[in-house]
């Protein structure tokens, strides 16, 4: 079994069921199927009595009495999975009814890819490929663990693990992208993901996130030899991260004061020629979909000034 589909359930109710319905209505059904139901919420179970889970064609599933959070999961999969690659998603996942016919298809034809990623607008559905980091690659993957699918040889190989005392996707990513051999990227974006309506982790942890990498990588060469992407990976956190999704569940204006300050902070001192870095500033020589992707998020290097003058901070 080449694919598995690693699906964790908590909080997130509001598009379980058309998430689930997405994935049992595959062309492919080529893949397992593996949920977690991780000591999920009472709206989130009376949804899950009404999957007919049979239906897939190859289904494990995991059921916890409490919750132990998206890392503790995910790297029990890491360890034990059967599976040649793994995706991990969660109740805002969508995909096209051929997205597991375009990962299996490639997998046929690419044996020994580690690491395959979405690019996030639809374009002419090429895939290209990548045996290392690269300016035209910068500007196809983003930070996030979404649309990207892995090779667990690579994990194991590496022993690259989710960090259990805190959500640190970005580690996750970092670690990847430093050990990869093969990265295609489809020029086309299989499936879309759903604005959460509950958001299950500390939104401080970007910043220890953050703190961490630059502790204990940022000697590395790797890191010197990429640092406007990492840079730009752990601005992205902060600004897009952070602050859009506090603003989103915090609405009280004292609230949204610390957070402004909080990420101005940590910005200056870390990144302090942060609004200069290149990539974050390439939106005009950019492809389209890129800038409209900026434009979408109405991501600018000025942002946190229009921020501050907005809401008079």
């Amino acid at each position: 079994m080449k694919l598995a589909i690693v699906y964790h359930a908590y909080k997130n109710s509001a598009h379980l069921k058309k998430s689930l319905d997405s994935i049992l209505l595959q062309t492919d059904q080529n893949f397992e199927f593996i949920f977690i139901n991780d000591g999920a919420a009472p709206g989130v179970t009376k949804i899950i009595k009404e999957i007919d889970f049979s239906k897939f064609k190859k289904l494990t599933y995991f059921k916890y009495s409490q919750n132990f959070g998206h890392a503790t999961c995910f790297n029990q999969i890491i360890a034990t999975t059967n599976a040649d690659y793994v995706m991990f998603v969660g109740a805002n996942f969508i995909p096209d009814q051929a997205f597991v016919k375009t990962l299996n298809d490639i997998f046929e034809h690419n044996p020994d890819v580690d690491v395959l990623s979405f690019n996030t607008i639809k374009n002419d559905r090429q895939y290209l490929s990548f045996d290392k980091l690269n300016s035209k690659m910068n500007l196809l993957i983003d930070q996030s663990m979404k649309d990207k699918i892995f090779s667990v040889k690579l994990l194991r190989k590496h022993q690259i693990l989710f960090n259990e005392h805190a959500y640190f996707p970005l580690l996750f990513i970092y670690q990847v992208m430093s050990q990869f051999k093969k990265w295609i990227v489809v020029d086309y974006a299989h499936a879309v993901y759903e604005k959460n309506k509950f958001f299950t982790y500390n939104f401080y942890d970007v910043f220890d996130q953050n703190d961490y990498l630059i502790s204990n990588f940022s000697k590395s060469k790797f890191w010197h030899a990429n640092l406007d992407l990492i840079q730009y990976f752990m601005i992205n956190y902060v600004m897009l991260i952070f602050l859009f999704r506090f603003f989103h569940t915090y609405p009280q204006n004292a609230t949204k004061q610390t957070a402004l300050r909080r990420a101005q902070v940590w910005l200056d001192t870390n990144i302090p020629n942060w609004r200069n870095n290149k990539i974050l500033n390439n939106s005009k020589n950019r492809q389209p979909e890129v800038s409209t992707i900026l434009a979408k998020l109405k991501f600018k290097t000025n942002y946190l000034d229009k921020i501050i003058r907005k809401y008079k901070l």
